[in-house]
């Protein structure tokens, strides 16, 4: 009789159906290398050991990434556009401007007047969630959490010196707890990177300019482009700083299959989408693009006016870090305590 297959072990081969690729990492208690299969080790953080002591590889569920640095996630085309947008001349002046003449206040204002701040005595479950995630990070201050009301599946981040994240009610109607708190995280990471005013300043673009206090055309329009470029780039980083705060692919996974279209409006229950297409459908845009300069010159202006890049592209980007990149190795356990978590 076949044994029947765990939700980790469908999901594993939803992602990597040819098996997912092996790295060399060194224990944090004895230092042996070990030869990780990163699907198994992603998927299942907390039951790896190490082949050699049996001390636990990677940290507990809940246990802080200390001294976390932004620099250590930051996504390679978020640094370089941002520097490439701190070079635009005039830059530094418009944004001085535009802080005083906009500022935070009216925001907060305008939240305060229209949605819910959410603290231990109001919605306090989605409030833990969010010191669930700042915990995780090990960052030093917990944001404003205000919940509001709109069938526009979105959450967002504004503020530099008093950082405010807004999370939509729909949003938060089709997400599990793990992957609100993967959504917590990902604005959590819009805080610790000091994105904050350059989005506020690209989402105002992008109304254009409207409330940018009467700055003519010909002026913004120049930022419009490398400020959109740049943005689109911050959410790979603030998708990494999700990931890390949650500690699970699953419901990262899980946020882009729901905003991408896994659920329909007016239905008691989310609609059921499938991994495995929607990863295949992703792994074919990036086969277009690299394939065919004119699929990637096409896909460079579709997202020309975004501020978010398209959610498969997302996906790829993330399932790349976690391939390629440094995310097992930020969350390597502490010795000696990798001995002791469950």
């Amino acid at each position: 009789m076949l044994e029947k297959k765990n939700e980790n072990d469908m999901l594993y081969e939803a992602i990597w159906p040819n098996g997912a690729p092996k790295k060399n990492i060194s224990c944090p208690a004895c230092g042996r290398k070990n030869r990780i299969d990163i699907g198994k080790a992603s998927l299942l953080l907390n039951k790896c050991r190490c082949g050699d002591c049996g001390a636990w590889m990677f940290r507990a569920y809940d246990e802080p990434i200390r001294n976390l640095s932004p620099q250590s996630y930051q996504h390679p085309l978020d640094y370089s556009s941002l520097k490439a947008l701190q070079r635009i001349p005039g830059l530094p002046k418009l944004l001085k401007s535009f802080m005083s003449e906009i500022g935070e206040k009216p925001m907060r204002y305008q939240l305060l007047a229209s949605s819910v701040l959410c603290g231990t005595d109001q919605f306090p479950e989605l409030y833990k969630h969010l010191e669930f995630s700042v915990k995780s990070l090990d960052l030093d201050t917990i944001p404003s959490l205000f919940r509001s009301q709109s069938p526009v599946i979105n959450a967002s981040t504004f503020g530099a010196e008093k950082p405010v994240i807004v999370v939509h009610s729909a949003l938060l109607d089709i997400l599990d707890e793990d992957s609100i708190r993967t959504v917590l995280g990902h604005e959590l990471g819009h805080v610790h990177c000091e994105h904050s005013t350059y989005k506020l300043l690209a989402t105002l673009l992008l109304m254009g300019g409207a409330r940018l206090g009467g700055w003519p055309s010909l002026i913004t329009a120049p930022l419009q482009m490398g400020l959109h470029k740049w943005s689109r780039c911050a959410e790979l980083t603030a998708d990494r700083a999700g990931l890390l705060a949650s500690r699970s692919l699953k419901a990262s996974i899980n946020v882009f299959l729901r905003m991408a279209g896994g659920y329909t409006y007016g239905m008691s229950t989310p609609a059921k989408m499938q991994v495995a297409p929607f990863i295949r459908q992703a792994r074919e845009l990036k086969a277009a693009e690299n394939d065919n300069w004119m699929d990637s010159m096409v896909a460079d202006v579709v997202t020309a006016n975004r501020s978010h890049p398209f959610l498969a592209w997302r996906l790829l980007k993330l399932l790349e870090w976690v391939e390629e990149g440094t995310f097992l190795e930020l969350l390597l356990a502490e010795s000696p305590s990798a001995m002791e978590h469950s």
